[in-house]
């Protein structure tokens, strides 16, 4: 390891940056060298060497078209970004960082030598491509070249400054950056940020609780009711959702997104995310618990939902049931009746994920529809 690399990476392990590092084809100098020098710990969550075809599929949940490619660098960037955020201790910076590369071997092979590297985090994505000239260099010094990079521009990644080594007419840089996190978020860079009142407090936060979503268009005392409610009854942390995006209506707007939530007082926990289904959510939000009203307990066991496919709606459940989710149901007054749970026929291998808030503890007739419709606010 060069004396330079070694100071950049002590640097590196100083921050608050927690990263999570997935190589494929070459970059594997570049784990080496982050834990030989002390402090790796500080920095590095996992690591991931997806080599074969089987098990590159295998960690993007997808096959790719082309396995070295700016965009499977960035599917695989993305993929460990995702691991960082279900790893990291709370509210941390967090980078996935990804190589994947071909470069000379002892087998003729079609195609450049080349790899792209990419870095993913809340607010940019870059991709540096490096292509070498064929038998101009050694395999060991392609890896050398390559894994020297990947450290250096993690260093540019993390404090914006720095000297990258691969600088020539064969090495092209590709950014995206955003401006703010709900800029991120409709760009699907991010999955969700959590606010206190209009007040952005991270992204991506992992949040943990029991969580009413709804479109609160508007707010009502209701819906207030329900999630205080819903927190004693869990002993779990609260928190409304809203979801910029929805299965049968327009994507919200950044203007609309911040119009609602000035609705909000500034100690209420409010989260906004990109996922409109409860399988989704439970990804981003999981070990939580979902308040819904009795009407949409009724929508989630009906197939007509899920394109009348019975084998669909039950992966949804068991989806939501490994990541520890589960609801708690409330009722709500429909067609002149009152109706709970109870009146349910939920499917006997989920009954264990819905629990029933009597109607002794929580009725409340009023919808933001009903307010919109006279012009009132509860």
């Amino acid at each position: 390891m060069l004396k330079d690399i070694y100071h950049v990476i002590e640097r590196i392990h100083e921050s608050d940056v927690k990263i999570v590092l997935t190589v494929s084809g070459a970059g594997s100098k570049a784990l080496s060298w982050l834990l030989e020098v002390p402090g790796a710990s500080n920095t590095l969550l996992e690591a991931h060497v997806p080599y074969s075809e089987k098990s590159m599929s295998s960690f993007l949940g997808t096959i790719p078209d082309n396995f070295v490619s700016n965009s499977t660098s960035l599917m695989m960037a993305h993929a460990a970004y995702k691991r960082a955020i279900s790893t990291k201790p709370h509210n941390s910076k967090v980078i996935g960082i990804s190589c994947t590369a071909a470069i000379s071997t002892s087998r003729k092979r079609k195609g450049e030598n080349q790899a792209f590297i990419s870095f993913w985090s809340d607010l940019k994505r870059n991709t540096v491509h490096v292509k070498f000239n064929k038998e101009e260099l050694t395999r060991i010094e392609e890896e050398e070249l390559i894994s020297q990079s990947i450290i250096e521009f993690l260093y540019v990644e993390i404090f914006g400054e720095g000297k990258e080594t691969i600088r020539s007419e064969n090495t092209s840089l590709t950014k995206i950056e955003f401006k703010n996190y709900l800029s991120a978020l409709t760009s699907k860079q991010i999955e969700s940020i959590e606010y206190f009142g209009e007040t952005p407090n991270s992204s991506d936060s992992n949040f943990s609780g029991v969580i009413l979503s709804g479109s609160f268009n508007p707010i009502h005392k209701g819906h207030i009711n329900l999630l205080n409610l819903a927190s004693q009854i869990t002993n779990k942390p609260a928190a409304f959702e809203l979801s910029a995006f929805n299965v049968d209506k327009p994507p919200l707007s950044i203007e609309e997104i911040n119009s609602r939530l000035k609705q909000f007082e500034t100690t209420q926990r409010i989260l906004i995310s990109n996922s409109p289904l409860f399988s989704q959510k439970s990804k981003i939000f999981p070990g939580s618990t979902f308040v819904i009203g009795w009407d949409t307990a009724e929508r989630l066991i009906n197939p007509k939902y899920y394109n009348q496919n019975e084998d669909i709606m039950y992966n949804a459940f068991q989806e939501i049931e490994e990541m520890s989710c589960d609801f708690l149901v409330a009722g709500r007054l429909s067609d002149g009746s009152f109706r709970e749970l109870s009146a349910l026929d939920i499917p006997s291998r989920f009954k264990q994920i819905f629990k029933s808030i009597p109607e002794s503890k929580f009725r409340i007739d009023i919808s933001s529809t009903q307010l919109r419709l006279t012009g009132l606010s509860e």
